[in-house]
């Protein structure tokens, strides 16, 4: 019994201390949404990569649930401050890409950064935009 028991607290030992381990999401919340639709519907299982301009680095990430909306992370190499940010308009630059198979993909265009030309403005004070992807920017599988 008292091998069972500390079988068991090694377990849970391990399996508690698996997040904290070098490849563990260190991503810290922004307090950001965004709420992605497509043809005006929301859509779900898409992972949204937000930069300050093209070629700059991942400041901010998400993927979006079943409502359209996903909140966003700053990934923990970025300096990014989202509190800096929220008294002026901040615009980002956008790619997006698809997370499931869920009978649609997004085209190759909007995956890129430099090619998917979408862009999300925070205005002042606020902590949720939407980005309303093009008409073709979705291909059924």
């Amino acid at each position: 019994m008292m091998r069972l028991c500390i079988l068991t607290a090694a377990v849970i030992c391990t399996t508690l201390s698996a997040g904290c381990s070098e490849g563990g999401d260190r991503s810290t919340a922004s307090g950001l949404t965004v709420v992605v639709q497509y043809k005006q519907q929301p859509i779900a299982d898409v992972h949204v990569m937000l930069h300050e301009q093209v070629g700059g680095p991942l400041v901010l990430e998400g993927w979006t649930s079943m409502d359209g909306t996903a909140e966003l992370r700053v990934p923990s190499d970025s300096d990014f401050s989202p509190d800096a940010a929220a008294n002026e308009p901040t615009e980002f630059v956008v790619a997006t890409d698809s997370i499931s198979d869920g009978g649609w993909n997004i085209q190759a265009k909007y995956t890129e950064l430099a090619r998917s030309g979408l862009k999300v403005t925070f205005e002042a004070g606020q902590t949720q935009a939407t980005l309303e992807l093009p008409a073709d920017a979705v291909k059924p599988l």
